[in-house]
């Protein structure tokens, strides 16, 4: 992020900047072959301006990668029992779903696995604060095995490296929580 004193106008550009390159990510297959250019001709901005808030465009997609961790973790902060999880893996699933070409490209890029990586230690911690006081033999490797295998098995599906419904990895996801943490 380069805008040091982020205005309102700062905060426009930003956004129609992101907003251009998710445009544009859908009309073409990888990530290395979008420009500048082309989110500076989409957001109808300049390319100085362009360089004013961002050094490359993957500094676009950190931010957007950023975003969407802090709404996850803000999301799983407010859950306040195992039922309401069903919930919550409900809605990233359809989200996923709604946004699953997005997301293969950006699993597929070189910031794939530091997502991957980052949603991992948030869950587990998250996770661990939560049962933490429950009394649950094997809470660490618990929470590892299922935040794990979970957010595997999503990149799977997003990968289509498995046959499956989000509604199937979704009834999984809560059963498995609900038996390893009982």
């Amino acid at each position: 992020m380069k805008v040091k004193n982020i205005n309102s106008s700062s905060n426009k550009t930003r956004k129609c900047i992101k907003d251009s390159f998710l445009q544009i990510i859908k009309e073409e297959p990888y990530i290395k072959n979008i420009t500048v250019t082309a989110i500076t001709k989409k957001a109808n901005i300049t390319r100085a301006a362009f360089y004013t808030h961002y050094d490359n465009i993957y500094d676009v997609i950190e931010e957007i990668q950023d975003e969407i961790m802090t709404a996850l973790i803000k999301k799983l902060k407010e859950l306040d029992s195992t039922d309401e999880v069903g919930i919550y893996v409900d809605e990233i699933l359809n989200h996923i779903t709604k946004e699953k070409s997005f997301y293969a490209k950006i699993l597929q890029g070189e910031l794939g696995l530091p997502l991957i990586k980052s949603v991992c230690n948030q869950t587990e911690k998250l996770l661990y604060t939560y049962f933490n006081n429950k009394n649950i033999d094997n809470l660490q490797i618990k929470i590892v095995f299922f935040t794990e295998g979970s957010i595997n098995m999503i990149v799977k599906y997003i990968n289509n490296e498995i046959t499956t419904t989000s509604d199937h990895i979704k009834d999984f996801t809560i059963t498995a929580l609900k038996e390893l943490f009982k």
